[in-house]
């Protein structure tokens, strides 16, 4: 039942208080007791006799039932509907599939605010600081981007800037909200359904695996401009950073494999083929690269050690595919081939270098002498371990 909040103005259209009646003698009474405008929305039968009192309490009625003395009736035709008694022929305005969805969603958030809350939904599905020991999913990015389950398999989206979203979420753990989010997906302003429709496009995909409970969410809904996301969704650029820092802090032998596990995740250029703009404008492409180096070397070192040139080689190979031509890296591959006894390796790696410097538009065409020094001590015979 809506009720006019000043009941002498009579041009202003706006009701503004609205009260829940569970009869329609609960209605009468509040007409009559009040002087204000009432209009009474109901699907129950109304008599003639509660229809008088209703008129009798300045209350217009709204309702699904055929009434006698209807002022007004609109009458459903094959292709439209039609208001009696003026005859008027009316189309309404219909709700997209996505509106009626977003609609559904707000009604289900609107039941979910009125229930207690045992902890906030940010400190319970997202954390600024996390360790990788258990995910579920695993967006890709050191690499063409993907999305991929604990099981290996590769989620589908329907939307093209569905991954993308995701991979800006794990690149903005710390604080992602929807303003940023939309700023950095799209160079232009978009309506908020289409931004809407990306975020729904991944709740519907990562909802089909089943790998949360009933009681968690994968992308909330929530009130403000916050977009947590649950804390089982990490990117692999994470997995790899998590890896280095726990390497620091364990023997040889563990933290070998722990570079390892990392370097695995390693499958090209972060972000290759996406056309992507803010990883490179925010330097989050070269903070993923830098890390790929530090793995890169950390390993190749730890294995060089351990006379293990096959892991050197495998190492190495992870860090020059992001970025061809680094110094340390060759020096690596150059030590593993002398230790072995493997001359033409070294002269291969240096040649390979080589040709790298020259091709490189933004080098300066000249080797550095670092590895102009190395070289020249491997060819001597120079200890190749202390021949850095």
């Amino acid at each position: 039942m809506l009720r006019k909040q000043d009941a002498g103005d009579l041009t202003n259209p706006v009701f503004t208080q609205v009260e829940i009646v569970s009869t329609i003698q609960e209605a009468i009474q509040i007409a009559k007791d009040c002087t204000q405008h009432c209009i009474l929305f109901s699907d129950l039968k109304i008599s003639n006799v509660e229809l008088d009192d209703l008129q009798g309490g300045n209350c217009a009625l709204v309702c699904s039932s055929a009434t006698s003395f209807a002022t007004t009736v609109l009458q459903a035709t094959t292709s439209s509907w039609r208001l009696l008694a003026d005859n008027l022929v009316i189309t309404p305005y219909g709700l997209l599939i996505n509106e009626a969805t977003a609609i559904t969603e707000l009604l289900i958030d609107v039941d979910r605010a009125l229930l207690p809350e045992s902890e906030s939904v940010t400190s319970h599905l997202q954390r600024s600081r996390r360790t990788d020991q258990s995910w579920n999913v695993m967006v890709r990015t050191l690499g063409p981007v993907d999305v991929q389950l604990v099981d290996g398999t590769i989620i589908d989206f329907e939307k093209s800037k569905t991954k993308e979203l995701l991979a800006w979420l794990t690149s903005h753990r710390a604080r992602p909200t929807r303003s940023a989010a939309r700023t950095a997906l799209w160079e232009v302003n978009v309506a908020d359904a289409t931004f809407t429709n990306v975020v729904s496009d991944a709740r519907r995909a990562l909802n089909q695996t089943h790998l949360i409970s009933n009681s968690e969410e994968w992308l909330p809904r929530t009130f403000n401009d916050q977009l947590p996301f649950h804390v089982s969704i990490i990117s692999d650029g994470e997995i790899l950073e998590s890896c280095i820092a726990r390497a620091q802090e364990l023997a040889p032998s563990q933290a070998i494999d722990e570079l390892h596990r990392g370097l695995e995740l390693v499958r090209d250029l972060p972000f290759s083929g996406t056309g992507y703009l803010w990883p490179d404008a925010e330097g989050i492409t070269s903070q993923l690269v830098l890390n790929i180096i530090t793995a890169s070397a950390m390993a190749g070192e730890l294995d060089l050690q351990r006379g293990e040139i096959e892991g050197v080689f495998w190492a190495t190979a992870k860090g020059l595919r992001v970025l061809g031509a680094h110094e340390e890296l060759i020096a690596l591959r150059m030590r593993a081939h002398a230790l072995r006894g493997d001359l033409a390796g070294v002269r291969g790696e240096w040649h390979s270098y080589e040709r790298a410097v020259k091709s490189d538009s933004w080098a300066n065409s000249q080797p550095s002498q670092k590895l102009v020094d190395l070289y020249s001590k491997i060819n001597s015979g120079s200890p190749v371990l202390l021949a850095r």
